[in-house]
């Protein structure tokens, strides 16, 4: 071999180069799973390799920011497996609600279902819950809620509240609505 005899008499070796784009670390790795933000994701369909790779992968989870109808209807289209979308604050754990998309609906896709061990209720500017259908702020409690901000008591005391019957929860400051299904839209 060429480059055995060039690493022997102190000549460089070469270096294989190596595809680091997204397609090329699909083909190589073959993931199963895939989690990104919807932005990243209208990147990768945008690319026709990548849009590619992305149809091979079983379950995409996306989340961090509002998922689009229209890109939700494109993942699903394309992709052989799963499609989910994650809802939740750091605050919380990361995430708190999933909802699975079976069907893309003709509206904004919910944020779903509170994961195990949380809860999710819809309040008023009063703290009180407000009826099903009708908008109003999340507030997450369960087992991932955080003990509060580093060094921010007021921060704190404003975003983890103790609300009577319910405990301890966070106050996302996000708009959102129950439905009778117990979906969260946000």
């Amino acid at each position: 071999d060429d480059r055995l005899a060039a690493a022997r008499v102190g000549g460089a070796v070469p270096v294989e180069p190596v595809d680091e784009s997204f397609a090329g670390l699909v083909e190589r790795y073959a993931p199963t799973h895939l989690q990104c933000t919807p932005s990243l994701a209208t990147m990768l369909v945008a690319d026709p390799a990548d849009r590619r790779a992305l149809g091979t992968i079983g379950h995409v989870m996306l989340g961090g920011e509002p998922l689009p109808t229209a890109l939700a209807a494109e993942l699903h289209a394309l992709l052989p497996g799963r499609l989910t979308n994650m809802y939740g604050p750091t605050e919380t754990t990361i995430w708190s609600l999933v909802h699975e998309i079976d069907v893309v609906p003709p509206g904004p896709i919910p944020i779903g279902r509170p994961i195990g061990n949380n809860t999710v209720v819809v309040l008023d500017p009063r703290g009180e819950r407000v009826p099903v259908g009708t908008y109003g702020e999340l507030h997450i409690g369960g087992d991932g809620v955080a003990r509060g901000y580093h060094d921010r008591p007021q921060l704190t005391a404003e975003r983890f509240v103790d609300r009577p019957g319910l405990g301890r929860v966070y106050a996302t400051g996000d708009v959102v609505r129950l439905g009778a299904d117990g979906i969260v839209e946000f």
